[in-house]
């Protein structure tokens, strides 16, 4: 049994009556001062390393916090001081054979460089409420923590609701944790308290894909249980950014690059475990249909409009469409049903199921990308025949391979899958510049009527969707001719 841990974030309106439920239990209180140690750079905070020094209850902690494991429960390691302040952070602390087995050499390296250099970046002062729930046959302790975070010159409050599984199952923790979802309005925070002096400066970081390696002893449920985990930390920071309203295009862009992942791996090993719910794919889609109306916008304004301009239209101004509210992208990753969907994907990652062990991994994958890829080939030979659907089902197919192909390439010799994606790459940009097109065009028909400079775009996307066509094709045709490496 191993801890788990969800944060929180709860609206202004709800926070007296949450407090004021837990308030009605034995609740603890206390106040902690916490500072937050980095260098000007941010090295630390980028790579998901905290490093605090708290004072709670008359007594100094020193903290080392590593966010960037994919854990619900990351490990953090404590260093009593005793009552005396000190004066600086100081690395050495942590130099003993236990902290230094779960700490990694690179880790080690990076503080011991910097620890003459870092300094206090920001630091906070929480009340903290903390109360426990015995739940079925778990044991559950819920923390509400409010305070001001400082850095510099500027101060912001916050809150934060943090409920923590000591003991007990997955399956209970959700349960429990699901009605308050739900009676609070609550919403996931997966931003660690290193990033909060970037709320100060509405500056917070996308998160971006990062390398996966699957153990090849893995059973392919173990398998789809690690992928299923692992899209869940490139989307939950950006879901948690657009949730807190301080966002960019780039964490919408990402957001859903992660739940087309997510989705790509259910749909191609959805053999890989009994306990895969088909409902998941679905409720997937329509998220990332909920995304979609503000990127399209986004990409025709800074990719297809720039070439419209330069080559031959009068200037045209693409206003907001009617149907676009990006004040409302927030409560897309606010809403219930979104959290339902992410903690149930979670239950599934953490629940022991019995599975039949002797299936083989590549074995399971060969059969899968074959029949994916093979689907793909067969299209590629008469792909300008194909309804303009057909060929829309090929691009999504494609793109399902990549991300498909990326999950399991560690199993792989390096340089054979590197060459399959190269290959591979010249058709998928040139059928996604063609959807591009589709997507120009049908905004650029929606402003015709009160912008007649909207017909110059048009032409222009009628003659480069022909181009792009003609493209595809060639580039399809020549992807038939790589070698799968998993052959």
């Amino acid at each position: 049994m191993f801890e788990i841990e969800l944060k929180f974030q709860i609206k202004n309106d709800k926070k007296d009556a949450f407090l004021k439920a837990l308030q009605r239990r034995k609740c603890d209180k206390s106040t902690i001062h916490t500072q937050y140690f980095d260098h000007d750079k941010c090295p630390l905070s980028t790579q998901g390393i905290g490093l605090q020094q708290r004072l709670e209850n008359g007594q100094w902690i020193q903290i080392l916090h590593l966010s960037n494991v994919e854990q619900l429960a990351p490990p953090q390691f404590q260093i009593n001081l005793g009552t005396t302040a000190p004066n600086n952070f100081e690395f050495k602390n942590f130099g003993n054979k236990n902290h230094h087995k779960s700490i990694s050499k690179n880790t080690q390296k990076l503080l011991n460089d910097l620890s003459s250099e870092l300094y206090v970046k920001f630091s906070i002062d929480i009340e903290r409420f903390i109360t426990s729930f015995n739940f079925q046959k778990s044991l559950i302790e819920v923390y509400f923590d409010q305070g001001l975070v400082y850095s510099q010159q500027q101060k912001r409050e916050f809150s934060e609701i943090t409920f923590k599984l000591k003991k007990g199952n997955i399956q209970d923790f959700i349960s429990f944790v699901l009605p308050r979802i739900k009676r609070y309005a609550l919403y996931l925070n997966t931003q660690a308290k290193t990033h909060y002096d970037d709320l100060l400066s509405q500056n917070i970081p996308a998160q971006f894909q990062t390398p996966f390696q699957l153990d090849p002893k893995s059973s392919p449920e173990q398998a789809i249980k690690k992928i299923v985990q692992h899209t869940l930390q490139h989307l939950l920071p950006n879901s948690s950014a657009i949730a807190s309203g301080y966002f960019t295009e780039e964490h919408v862009h990402q957001a859903r690059v992660a739940i087309r992942r997510l989705r790509s791996a259910l749909k191609t090993f959805a053999h890989w475990s009994s306990h895969l719910d088909p409902t998941w794919e679905q409720q997937l889609a329509e998220l990332f249909r909920q995304l979609g109306h503000q990127r399209d916008l986004d990409m025709v304004k800074s990719t297809i409009l720039p070439q419209i301009l330069a080559d031959c239209s009068p200037n045209i101004t693409l206003k907001k469409h009617k149907n676009i509210d990006k004040n409302k992208l927030d409560d897309v990753f606010k809403s219930f049903n979104f959290h339902a969907l992410i903690l149930t994907l979670m239950q599934f990652v953490h629940t022991q199921h019995s599975e039949p062990l002797s299936l083989n991994l590549k074995k399971q994958f060969r059969k899968d990308i074959e029949k994916l890829h093979q689907n793909i080939i067969n299209n590629s030979f008469n792909f300008l025949e194909l309804a303009i659907d057909d060929q829309h089902r090929v691009r999504k197919r494609l793109k399902r391979l990549r991300y498909s192909i990326e999950f399991i390439a560690s199993l792989y010799p390096t340089e054979k899958v590197k060459e399959y994606l190269k290959a591979l790459k010249p058709a998928q940009e040139a059928l996604g510049l063609y959807n591009d097109l589709f997507v120009a065009e049908n905004i650029f028909k929606s402003i015709s009527e009160h912008e007649p400079k909207a017909l110059f775009a048009l032409g222009w996307i009628a003659a480069r969707k022909h181009d792009l066509l003609a493209q595809s094709a060639q580039e399809l045709r020549h992807l038939s001719q790589a070698v799968p490496f998993w052959k």
